[in-house]
């Protein structure tokens, strides 16, 4: 994708493309009956959307370490990184866009209620932040129908590949609900007369049509056995008490592709397990937050905080955590503190 640079926000940079320089030319003449207070009050409301949306996806692919950029483009915007490890991230990072931007719409009608007299005697101020509201709430509702490739129909097809198979079936289930949704999209433009929303659901729809035939451009993934394996040597080495070499073998399991749900929780059990044998606090730390809460892991992340110095938030997370008297006396007991 051919892009200039626009600037770095958090790390994330953030390109343009000619494209959306174009889309931007085609709002500011359909706008040109409202004068300058509607053409610049939505071409900024516009851009600050698409980058709120982008970034909802773009700071939980950073949280993942996956080298996220932004582009916006032709058709709005995109958010470019690393493949995620396991469905888990995917739907988390494809979630977060949709989910940025009908936060923003909530902020946008507590301004528009709080600041309505103000806001109502300015013709930019009406222009944009009405614009604003109407682009993150309902562009983000429809960003979440089940229709590929919008967010909506990545979630749907994760959702589907866990529960249909053949996952060729689920693929195939997947693009035909997004034919039967474009094709709704482009009766409802022509009736309403919308030339922009047309050509974008019939672009959808026959994008549809060749993934009908010729399969997702997105790789399926697919559980590795090798992980099991790594996991299965973890269990060996620290049932013989080499705690260092069963935490390197879980880190390796981490580390690899197609790693499923149930997996990476398993390696991240066992990378806490380890910490906590070879005493490395800080990382059994950070391990046992990252799991999956369960009483094991619970207990722990306590250990841990207590071990760190850490004593109020031990007590804050044992509280939390509803440990029982039993485990409390067990952590006393190995670190000579009691919990309370």
């Amino acid at each position: 994708m051919d892009a200039f640079k626009l600037f770095t926000l958090a790390g994330i940079p953030v390109r343009a493309t000619l494209g959306f320089l174009l889309l931007i030319g085609y709002y500011a003449y359909s706008l040109r009956s409202g004068g300058l207070p509607a053409i610049s009050g939505w071409l900024i409301a516009v851009t600050v959307s698409f980058l709120v949306h982008e970034f909802g996806h773009a700071l939980v692919a950073r949280r993942f370490r996956l080298s996220p950029e932004v582009y916006l483009h032709g058709w709005g915007g995109l958010c470019a990184h690393q493949r995620a490890k396991s469905d888990r991230d995917d739907a988390l990072i494809i979630i977060s866009g949709p989910l940025a931007g009908l936060a923003l719409a909530g902020v946008i009608g507590l301004l528009q209620w709080g600041l309505f007299t103000t806001i109502r005697s300015n013709p930019f101020l009406f222009f944009f932040f009405e614009s604003m509201w109407f682009i993150n709430f309902w562009w983000s509702l429809v960003n979440l129908l089940p229709l590929f490739p919008l967010d909506g129909g990545q979630l749907f097809r994760l959702g589907l590949l866990r529960v249909i198979k053949p996952a060729k079936k689920a693929e195939r289930i997947v693009h035909i609900v997004a034919i039967a949704i474009a094709a709704i999209g482009v009766l409802v433009a022509v009736l309403d007369k919308s030339l922009l929303l047309g050509i974008l659901a019939a672009m959808l729809g026959f994008q549809n049509i060749r993934f009908l035939g010729q399969g997702s451009p997105i790789e399926m993934r697919a559980r590795s056995e090798l992980v099991d394996q790594l996991l299965g040597d973890a269990m060996k080495a620290l049932a013989v008490r080499d705690p260092a070499e069963a935490r390197r073998l879980a880190y390796q399991a981490r580390a690899e592709r197609n790693v499923g749900p149930d997996q990476l929780q398993r390696a991240l059990e066992l990378l806490a397990v380890t910490s906590v044998a070879l005493e490395d606090w800080t990382e059994a730390l950070d391990w046992a937050k990252a799991a999956n809460a369960s009483p094991a892991i619970d207990e722990l992340r306590v250990l841990a905080l207590v071990m760190l110095g850490r004593h109020d938030e031990a007590r804050h997370a044992a509280n939390e955590a509803k440990l029982g008297p039993d485990v409390r006396e067990r952590i006393a007991r190995r670190t000579g503190r009691s919990l309370g």
